[in-house]
C-alpha cells in the first residue's frame, strides 16, 4: 500500500497545477498490480479486464512495425497494421497459395491465452521466414511488452515493443 501512495504522491508533485494526469494514474495502478500480482485481488475479473484492455491497441516494434492487438472471442489476437521492412507480401509462407497475400493486415498472433495477470501464451507467425512459433507476450511496464518466440530445441528470441495507441479494429 505504501508503494501505491508513493506513486500517487510522485505524480501529484509533477502535476501541481493540474489534476493527476491519466498517465500517472495508470502508472500507479500498474505499480499496484505488480505489487499485488500474486494476491487474490490481482486475479479478480475487474483487474484482469483492465490489464487486458490496456494490452489492446497499437504497439511499435524495435524496427518500426506497428502491431495491433484486439479481442478475438475470449482470447487475444495480433495483426500487422503497418510494416516498415519493405516486405509487401507473405512470400516466405510455406503454403504457396498464401504467398501473394498482403503482409499489412495479416494476423500474426492467434490463440493467445492468458497465462497470468500480465502474460499471454500462444502462437506467433514470423513473416520473415514463414514459420509459426510458440510464443508469449508479457506486459513489462505500463508502456512496454516483451514478445518471446521459441523455435526448435527451445531456442528463444525476445523483443520489446512500445505502446503507441488504442483502437485497433477487430479483423
Amino acid at each position: 500500500m505504501q508503494l501505491i501512495l508513493a506513486l500517487f504522491s510522485l505524480c501529484n508533485l509533477q502535476n501541481q497545477k493540474q489534476f493527476l494526469s491519466f498517465t500517472c494514474i495508470i502508472t500507479s495502478l500498474f505499480g499496484a498490480l505488480i505489487f499485488f500480482e500474486q494476491s487474490a485481488a490481482a486475479k479478480s475479473p475487474e483487474v484482469e479486464a483492465k490489464v487486458l484492455n490496456h494490452i489492446l491497441g497499437k504497439w511499435k516494434t524495435p524496427k518500426g512495425d506497428i502491431i495491433g492487438f484486439y479481442k478475438c472471442g475470449n482470447q487475444l489476437c495480433g495483426r500487422i497494421i503497418k510494416t516498415t521492412s519493405g516486405l509487401k507480401t507473405d512470400k516466405f509462407n510455406s503454403n504457396p497459395k498464401l504467398r501473394k497475400r498482403s503482409v499489412n493486415g495479416l494476423t500474426i498472433m492467434k490463440s493467445i491465452k492468458k497465462g497470468g495477470i500480465f502474460k499471454w501464451y500462444g502462437y506467433v507467425y514470423n513473416v520473415k521466414d514463414g514459420q509459426t512459433y510458440k510464443g508469449s507476450l508479457q506486459l513489462t511496464s505500463i508502456n512496454t511488452a516483451k514478445l518471446t518466440g521459441c523455435g526448435a530445441m527451445g531456442i528463444c528470441e525476445s523483443v520489446v515493443w512500445k505502446k503507441i495507441g488504442t483502437n485497433v479494429a477487430r479483423k
